[in-house]
């Protein structure tokens, strides 16, 4: 090796430099260069795969699975591309007890509490595999993105009220798969697209179904199952939404029906006489089917009945 170019110093004006090698007993001689590696990426380059790293989702190191799903799926679906004030409070250094808008419970339905003082400095709470989560409400709380298809992973999660938002896309086909679902709130968003017949596979548990106020197209399906009574259901509120066809029948086969709300939409044809008997009957205790294009007025038997009540 040459003595006067040392391998450990290479200058910053002298990015690669040459020096050789003498192979003993042969005479022959090898160049070989140094060369600086902080030259082989160009800076603009590095700096774009530094944000890419700042974006890839963080490994969750809890053990409790519902907290793992908020940290890694649903919270960057729900915020979209801006922090968000509610959101943030999700996070491994904040006890769960004051990760907003969620609630929490032991696999025998006691409520996690979070009372005591001490709660809101227990961080050891987001590794409890035993806290499943049991309800999501984040009205009003701005966010806007899509609807992400995570929920139907949450194996106890009963209620989800996230109306007055600017969710966008469609209803995700997997919250049928949610088992515990039994109240979805997400009126006054941008939902738009059909409605999955896949949402009719909750009628055994769901009880309020409100999408009130988004822009939810196409026919109103019917259930997959025929002659399916979603016995459960009690409210049922799809007005203000851009549905079109006829009145979906299927309806009136519904047997806890009391709430109905069809109103603003795009429904045609005839108005069936088998939803005045769910009025008289004192079934119905509100129905709105207003500001539509049906052929007919509501049928005579809805005099003194439903005709005059209005939707709570």
């Amino acid at each position: 090796m040459d003595s006067s170019s040392p391998v450990g110093l290479v200058g910053a004006d002298e990015r690669v430099r040459k020096g050789k090698e003498e192979t003993h007993g042969t005479g022959l001689r090898h160049d070989f260069a140094l060369v600086d590696t902080t030259t082989l990426l160009p800076p603009l380059l590095t700096f774009s795969l530094l944000c890419l790293a700042a974006t890839l989702p963080l490994a969750s190191p809890t053990s409790n699975p519902d907290v793992a799903l908020l940290l890694t799926k649903v919270k960057s679906a729900l915020q979209g591309q801006r922090p968000n004030v509610q959101l943030a409070t999700w996070n491994a250094s904040t006890s769960l007890c004051l990760w907003r808008g969620l609630r929490w419970a032991t696999p025998d339905g006691r409520p996690l509490r979070c009372d005591a003082a001490s709660s809101s400095r227990n961080l050891s709470l987001a590794s409890d595999p035993a806290l499943l989560l049991v309800s999501i409400r984040l009205p009003a709380a701005a966010l806007a993105s899509r609807l992400p298809p995570d929920f139907g992973a949450f194996s106890a999660l009963d209620f989800v009220y996230l109306a007055a938002n600017a969710l966008t896309g469609p209803v995700p086909l997997e919250l049928d798969n949610a088992p515990s679902l039994s109240a979805l709130n997400l009126a006054g968003n941008r939902l738009d697209g059909d409605l999955p017949t896949s949402i009719w596979n909750l009628y055994d548990r769901v009880t309020k179904l409100r999408l009130h106020g988004n822009a939810l197209t196409g026919a109103i399906p019917a259930p997959p199952e025929a002659n399916t009574t979603c016995d459960r259901l009690r409210v049922l509120d799809l007005g203000a939404n851009r549905f079109s066809g006829g009145f979906p029948v299927f309806l009136t086969a519904f047997r806890g029906l009391q709430h109905l709300d069809l109103g603003a939409n795009r429904l045609e044809g005839p108005i069936p006489e088998a939803l005045a008997r769910m009025a008289t009957q004192q079934q119905l205790q509100a129905l709105n089917v207003s500001y539509n294009n049906f052929s007919v007025q509501l049928p005579p038997t809805f005099a003194g009945s439903a005709s005059r009540r209005t939707p709570s």
